[in-house]
């Protein structure tokens, strides 16, 4: 499968060539770094941090972008501040500045508390009245400040996690639970909890507060205590083509397992049951659109994921771009002893077929015990000592337009 096909349905930038620094950061570079800091220690805009850690936070990220950083900003740019609202105002907690240009970015939208939200918007030049200054050189600790791992033996949940990266602050650690038990546990220095707890599945976050003022948070782990299952596949699985943007939807699984649904992962490939194309994690959403993808066939399937784990595909659903492929071949055949054989017809319509491919499955729809690729004059396949057991056939033709309609599924019983 061509590179650039694989890149244009999975909107890969790391497709991309790579390209050096530049010597001065754009304001689109002082922002993803700012935003970087943001996801990966912990900052919350929306109502779980006041103003005076708002204000920590916003120094310590400008500051990456002022003075370098050798995790997330190799390039120093000395043009970045922060400012503050004129006389007798305090610093802003959410505005980015040029100190030369005194050009402004608002980085959060909304008013605040649990209206707010992450909204980089450039709001103009900032009048002679507010002050612009440096920011502060920031710490060296980097990324989150722990790294939290949780284990269960019913009843005892167990959690540990690895010391912050103190720098010149000291640190204490906050245990938040939620799930059948919602609380907050402050555990000074400690870095390791076990308890008893009742069935139900827990969510956990270490928060490592800093003298400077800034509270950083670990990583999130969903710890199940009791007993639960594999989420089954998802169902209704759907393709709509609208030129050369494909749009997949489905609904949840009929059984989660005992665990929410947390995401969904998204495969594709060129033949059923195979990834060669995209393996995407899409979060909670039940709908996807691709970016414009070059003409051809794509075999899309969907799992579900628990804190237990991902399950079982959906069926896969055949989407077809530009002109239509080889139409279904129509599959006939026996089994006898341990032998099998198989015939179908040639395709009724659609491009000339270059060969064909056998798909043969351990249960409805599936490709999981054979791929057998034949020459485009073989209309039949037989095969002999066959292990006993009953399987899921399939065929197609294949042609420079990608893999045809599949046949009908015929069931073979060998005994």
């Amino acid at each position: 499968m061509p590179t650039a096909r694989v890149c244009l349905f999975i909107l890969l930038a790391s497709c991309a060539a790579a390209t050096p620094a530049a010597a001065q950061l754009t304001e689109d570079d002082a922002i993803r770094i700012i935003r970087a800091v943001y996801d990966q220690e912990g900052f919350d805009i929306t109502g779980g941090s006041t103003r005076d850690q708002l204000n920590a936070f916003l120094m310590r990220a400008v500051g990456i972008v002022h003075f370098g950083h050798p995790v997330y900003n190799p390039t120093p740019d000395p043009r970045w501040c922060v400012k503050n609202g004129g006389p007798g105002r305090p610093m802003s907690d959410d505005v980015l500045a040029r100190c030369d240009t005194r050009d402004a970015w608002d980085l959060v939208g909304g008013i605040g508390g649990p209206n707010a939200f992450w909204a980089p918007t450039y709001i103009g030049k900032l009048p002679s009245i507010q002050n612009i200054y440096p920011p502060t050189r920031p710490e060296p600790y980097v990324g989150f400040p722990v790294t939290l791992t949780g284990t269960m033996a019913r009843p005892r949940v167990s959690l540990s996690w690895t010391p912050a990266a103190v720098g010149a602050s000291s640190v204490a650690y906050t245990l938040s639970v939620r799930g059948p038990l919602t609380l907050r546990v402050p555990l000074g220095a400690q870095t390791h909890l076990s308890a008893d707890a009742p069935d139900g599945v827990y969510t956990f976050v270490v928060e490592a507060a800093y003298s400077t003022g800034i509270v950083v948070r670990s990583n999130t782990t969903v710890v199940p205590v009791g007993a639960f299952a594999l989420p089954g596949p998802p169902v209704g699985l759907a393709a709509t083509t609208a030129g050369n943007v494909v749009t997949f939807q489905w609904q949840p699984p009929a059984s989660d397992g005992g665990a929410p649904v947390q995401a969904f992962v998204l495969e594709a490939g060129t033949a059923p049951g195979v990834s060669d194309l995209a393996v995407l994690p899409l979060g909670g959403v039940m709908s996807f659109a691709t970016p414009p993808i070059p003409d051809g066939s794509y075999f899309v399937r969907v799992r579900a994921r628990t804190v237990v784990g991902t399950g079982p595909p959906s069926p896969d659903v055949h989407a077809v771009v530009g002109p239509p492929p080889p139409a279904a071949p129509v599959l006939t055949g026996t089994s006898a002893g341990g032998s099998v054989s198989l015939q179908w017809s040639t395709p009724s319509s659609g491009p000339a077929p270059t060969g064909y491919r056998v798909f043969v499955g351990s249960w409805p729809l599936a490709s999981d015990v054979a791929d057998i690729a034949t020459a485009v004059a073989n209309t039949r396949l037989a095969a002999a000592g066959v292990p006993a057991g009953t399987y899921f056939v399939r065929v197609a033709a294949t042609s420079a337009s990608g893999l045809g309609f599949l046949s009908n599924e015929l069931v073979l019983v060998v005994p």
